[in-house]
């Protein structure tokens, strides 16, 4: 009897359903047009992700299971439904010539806006990142993509803010000076852009590759699958009870 209420109660864990995190950014196709403020050697320049877009965005996101457009400049970043997780990344073409004669960069101010925050009533850290990965593949099209979706989310950290749910998303951020050096490096380099990975999911651990369609299987499940395929243990009739 006490097995079977066991199994019961971890049945019913199995099917309450798990609290999706919230999605920031979310519609935010509309905004193709964040902007990098930045402290120069010839005074105050803005950069933004609008310049040199073409047809392939400068803006969007990676998802370990949904494939990536790149004409979509929705830059959703969060985990929706409970299943489907996003980073999002923002490219800065360093070929824009209000950057013509620029060799120092001091300080940088990242602006970023569009769409609204959904979920339940929360504050969630969303956090900048580099991006190691070319930014030729990140902005082109592709299937879902693990290796994409985590570098957008780890490496170094160029500072993270904490956002209300329930409301537009738009701040302003200061980032530190690893992000100020990282500028810097590519100026003197000559690198065709400079992007930022931004993550609800700083530092996670890698996410598998699993198909669109699926979901997670949760820890109870397993548990109760155990219990299940496992125990066997011989069942005794009641001595007073057998004839």
């Amino acid at each position: 009897m006490r097995l079977a209420v066991t199994r019961l109660i971890l049945l019913l864990a199995m099917l309450t359903p798990v609290q999706a995190a919230p999605v920031i950014f979310s519609g935010s196709n509309s905004n193709t047009n964040n902007t990098l403020d930045l402290i120069t050697n010839v005074g105050l320049i803005t950069i933004d992700t609008a310049f040199n877009a073409g047809a392939s965005n400068n803006q969007g996101w990676w998802s370990p299971t949904s494939p990536h457009s790149g004409s979509n400049a929705n830059t959703i970043t969060g985990d929706r439904r409970g299943r489907d997780l996003f980073n999002s990344f923002f490219g800065f073409d360093l070929s824009n010539p209000v950057l013509a004669g620029v060799t120092n960069v001091s300080s940088i101010t990242a602006n970023l806006s569009g769409g609204n925050s959904n979920g339940p009533p929360a504050l969630v850290n969303f956090t900048l990142f580099d991006v190691s990965t070319p930014f030729a593949m990140v902005r082109a099209d592709g299937p879902p993509n693990p290796t994409i979706f985590n570098d957008l989310g780890s490496g170094n950290s160029y500072g993270n803010i904490m956002l209300a749910t329930g409301i537009p998303t738009n701040f302003n951020l200061a980032l530190n000076t690893q992000a100020v050096t990282d500028l810097n490096d590519a100026i003197t380099n000559s690198a065709s852009h400079f992007v930022l990975g931004g993550t609800l999911f700083p530092s996670a651990a890698a996410v598998p590759e699993i198909d669109a369609g699926s979901a997670t299987i949760p820890l109870t499940l397993v548990l109760v699958m155990f219990l299940l395929v496992f125990d066997r243990r011989p069942r005794f009739s009641h001595p007073l009870r057998q004839n």
